[in-house]
């Protein structure tokens, strides 16, 4: 992906957040409890940027501006029990059920462009160019409903050999509504054109009555054929695993999760409702398994290590052909409905050792393997827009290093003060991915 050059960045924010919490608690004895909780959270931004820079395809300034208005809103429900019943050796049972639901409102969205065209001046001058001054409208809406049981079962046969047995399932099911309408100012008459109106410095006085109408601008709805959405994911996962402590010198936990997930993402053109809507689905069953050791080697060190499989999904947004604002790029992002999950196998090792109880240091390696991870491509063109693509595989390796240490060994005085800090060196190879051009 090749970054925009020599961009200069002014902007202006506010913010306003809004949150709250409930939570509450009954007991029935040691061995029941009951919980629930809720959480509201409530932002709302507004914010005035203007990026100022050029681009290798162009060999000008380009004066991007952009006004954006946001409403994010959070609301989360849960309620959960956790028992523990004698007359059943010990046995435990936790559920939990969870409603969630999130929304993006971004009205009145403003974007557009001016440009420092050769010969003019030094003067900036509106682009006509397509996309380049539009007014956007969207609305975003998630729900998530989720429920989760576990059941653990401690088993003693000897004081030096205990077992755990656990199991579960959480079943989990998200939608999501997405819907854009945008509308620009299209140059239609002879005044849309002229540089001493194009030239005038500011959409104020650009768009004004006197150069809107059939020889000026005239307003118009773009909103692309992918801009709407309906999203869906069915997840189903369950579990078994085992936990055996030997000796108190040796702890192995180890199990295999079963994750059954179907995935669909619905784009369709909101003015020609008997097309049909471009789906793109993820329908998959996957295995993984896990095994985690700890050998207590004595009071004051120990040796971890672990093998894992997990897997990443694409959410829905990259899921899908519509374009999106990257929250971390800050740039046109389009997502690919071709995307695969991730598949990743993590392999760790770790010896700790504890100069006190709150005082350690650790030396550790990992290493993980990825297959189809996913990549932002840079698409050709002036616009600078992003996509994502699969790569063939990744490699992430490397070592880690920690340290927490209080300074009482310098001298008695230091012994509030402390030390802690950490080291990471990690090396990444990647695969090319297969470019969609």
């Amino acid at each position: 992906m090749e970054e925009n050059v020599d961009n200069k960045v002014k902007f202006t924010e506010r913010e306003v957040d809004l949150n709250g919490y409930l939570g509450l608690e009954a007991r029935y004895t040691d061995n029941h409890r009951l919980h629930g909780n809720s959480l509201v959270l409530r932002q709302s931004s507004d914010e005035a940027r203007i990026t100022e820079g050029f681009t290798k395809e162009e060999n000008f300034v380009v004066q991007r501006s952009r006004l954006l208005y946001i409403e994010n809103s959070l609301i989360v429900g849960q309620i959960g029990g956790e028992h523990r019943w004698d007359f059943l050796g010990n046995l435990e049972t936790n559920w939990l059920w969870t409603r969630a639901n999130a929304g993006r409102k971004a009205p009145n969205e403003r974007s557009f462009r001016f440009d420092q065209i050769p010969n003019g001046g030094g003067d900036f001058f509106l682009s006509r160019r397509a996309g380049n001054n539009e007014i956007n409208f969207s609305d975003l809406n998630d729900d998530d409903e989720s429920f989760r049981f576990d059941v653990k079962l401690p088993l003693e046969f000897h004081q030096n050999f205990q077992l755990a047995l656990q199991s579960g399932f959480i079943n989990r099911t998200k939608s999501r509504d997405s819907e854009i309408r945008r509308f620009t100012f299209s140059p239609r008459g002879p005044d849309a054109r002229r540089q001493d109106v194009l030239g005038l410095g500011s959409l104020e006085k650009i768009l004004v009555p006197e150069f809107i109408g059939p020889n000026g601008f005239q307003l118009r709805e773009s909103t692309q054929a992918t801009d709407n959405s309906t999203a869906t994911q069915d997840l189903f996962s369950y579990y078994g695993q085992g936990d055996l402590n030997l000796f108190e010198k040796v702890r192995i936990t180890g199990g295999l999760r079963v994750e059954d997930n179907d995935q669909q993402v619905k784009t369709f053109e909101l003015f020609n409702p008997d097309r049909s809507p471009a789906i793109a689905k993820l329908v998959k069953k996957d295995v993984l398994p896990s095994v985690a050791a700890i050998w207590t080697i004595s009071d004051k060190q120990q040796l971890r290590a672990s093998y894992a499989k997990t897997v990443s999904r694409p959410d829905f947004r990259e899921f899908s052909s519509a374009p999106f604002i990257d929250p971390e790029t800050d740039r046109i992002t389009i997502g690919n409905p071709d995307l695969q999950q991730v598949d990743i196998t993590h392999y760790d090792v770790r010896w700790e050792y504890y100069f006190s109880p709150n005082e350690s240091m650790s030396i550790g390696g990992f290493w993980k393997t990825l297959k189809n991870p996913i990549e932002l491509i840079l698409l050709p063109g002036a616009a600078g827009v992003l996509t994502l693509q699969n790569a063939q595989t990744a490699d992430v390796y490397g070592i880690e290093v920690e340290l927490m240490k209080h300074l009482d060994f310098i001298h008695p005085r230091l012994r509030h003060v402390f030390v802690s800090t950490n080291y990471t060196l990690s090396l990444i190879h990647i695969s090319e991915p297969t470019r969609p051009y």
